[in-house]
This record gives C-alpha cells, structure tokens and sequence, in this order.
C-alpha cells in the first residue's frame, strides 16, 4: 500500500481518478441485479402483470319523454368491452360508441338497453323512451288515487240511486 495514499488516521484515500473507476464499477454491478432481477425479488425477464381496466356503458336518450310518433336521440358509449348488443326496442351488433334516432311507435313506454361483454363479465344500462304526460307516481300515490276513486264511484252511485245522505232509523 502506498503510504500517501493513508490519511493520519487510518482512513484510505483514493485519487479522483480511481473514485470514478470504482464507482463505474459499483453502477455497472448495481445496474446488472437490477436488470437481471436479483435484488428486486423478481424473476429474471419477467413484466408484473396490469391490471385489467373495468368495462363501462353509458346510454341516454334525450328528451326522455315524446308524443307518440315524435323522435327521441339515443346516444350510448362503451370501453373497455370487446363487443356490445342492443335489445329492447332494438337490437343487433353496436360500435363502442354511437347515436341515432328513435321514434316512439305508441302511447306505451319503449326500453332500450344495451349489454356489453367486457373482461370482469357482462354489464349493461337500459333507458326507457316514455309518453309525454304518463304517470310517474310511485306505488303508494297510485293506491291513494285508486282508494280515493273508488271512494268517488261510490258517492256518486250513492247520489244517483238516491241512498245517500244521514239515514234514520227507528221513528225518528
């Protein structure tokens, strides 16, 4: 070992020219492992797997609600899907992403739906074309509504038969 090459006390002391070498040296062994997968806990060569992204669909119409033979536009966009089938009011093979026009043939609500295949299994939307004016009650509103007609049939049958009004009984 070269003498001028120790420092007072003990510690080695490189030429700036040899630090370089020996840290080429440390990247190039460092760079190898890594590469090669040794220190990385991974096999040699191998890509972690991605993740599958999820499949979507989406579909709208616009307006919701039409006359009967008044058009509606029913516009749907999918990803991540490897194929896609409308049903309902249509049907057939759909592009990833489409719009067309839809006409509402009666007084009846028309659904459209569309399901696509994609790799966590199928999904699907469904959208329905309605008759301006028609009902959206919910259950309860309707029942209310039935009891309270039915109520009204009876008051008038009542008026017309000539039973209604207070009824005595007895002498009074």
């Amino acid at each position: 070992m070269n003498s001028d090459r120790v420092h007072a006390h003990g510690v080695f002391m490189q030429s700036p020219a040899e630090t370089i070498k020996s840290l080429s040296f440390v990247f190039l062994l460092f760079s190898v492992l890594v590469l090669s997968g040794c220190g990385s806990g991974s096999s040699a060569g191998s890509i972690p797997a991605q993740p599958a992204l999820p499949s979507y669909v989406n579909l709208s119409l616009s307006p919701g609600t039409v006359m009967p033979g008044q058009s509606a536009t029913l516009s749907w966009t999918s990803g991540n899907a490897t194929s896609c089938t409308a049903s309902g009011a249509w049907s057939g093979a759909l592009q990833p992403a489409g719009s067309m026009n839809v006409i509402l043939q009666a007084a009846t609500a028309q659904i459209y739906s569309v399901i696509c295949t994609g790799t966590a299994g199928p999904i699907s939307k469904t959208v329905a074309l309605a008759p301006e004016g028609a009902c959206s009650a919910t259950p309860a509103a309707k029942a209310r509504h039935v009891a309270t007609s039915r109520a009204i049939a009876a008051a008038r049958r009542a008026v017309a038969t000539g039973t209604a009004g207070p009824r005595r009984s007895g002498g009074q």
